[in-house]
């Protein structure tokens, strides 16, 4: 009974994720291009950490270790990595151009950071759901053995993992933090 419970409730989860990232792909959302490194001081400031391959955004001036002290007219003083990123989507949430103002060494400048789209993952869904489908068979239809005890929640969880690609509202920046164990897509 318990692995029926266990089962249903990632089937839900992964069936949750699948919709938000497959309405992300077909409106063609953007992500954060960095990846953010954030203190615990309150005065303090996040600072990149790093970029996606596909980032332009270095291009355009920014570098690994700057603060980003603005975002728009946002300060960023004292933020985590998820209250960055959705004060991003607050200043441009029809555009991709995010305009940042960071320190380097002491001095502030400007710069441009252009958000990613999330249509490079596409061809992750039907993998999603492939894996989706063969525990959902496995749940509901083989008999109780240690082999789907173990086989179906592996099956979910590798079914969620590739179908975290969904961004934008808070619920949908959050669910990928309880199942990508580290290099979050959203810089976490």
């Amino acid at each position: 009974m318990a692995d029926r419970i266990l089962g249903t409730t990632l089937l839900v989860a992964w069936a949750l994720t699948f919709a938000l990232s497959t309405h992300d792909v077909i409106r063609d959302a953007g992500i954060t291009s960095v990846f953010l490194e954030c203190p615990n001081d309150p005065e303090e400031y996040c600072a990149i950490a790093g970029f996606r391959l596909t980032s332009e955004s270095e291009r355009d001036g920014l570098r690994i270790g700057d603060l980003l002290v603005q975002a728009g007219d946002l300060d960023l003083s004292g933020l985590g990595p998820l209250a960055v990123f959705q004060a991003f989507y607050a200043v441009s949430p029809d555009s991709r151009k995010i305009p940042i103002h960071y320190e380097r060494n002491a001095v502030r400048g400007t710069a441009t950071l252009e958000l990613t789209s999330v249509r490079y993952a596409a061809p992750m869904l039907p993998f999603s759901l492939t894996l989706a489908l063969v525990a959902a068979l496995a749940l509901f239809r083989a008999a109780p053995t240690p082999l789907t005890r173990i086989g179906v929640p592996a099956l979910l969880v590798a079914a969620l993992d590739s179908s975290t690609i969904c961004v934008g509202g808070p619920v949908e920046m959050i669910i990928p933090l309880g199942i990508r164990p580290s290099r979050d897509p959203l810089g976490i």
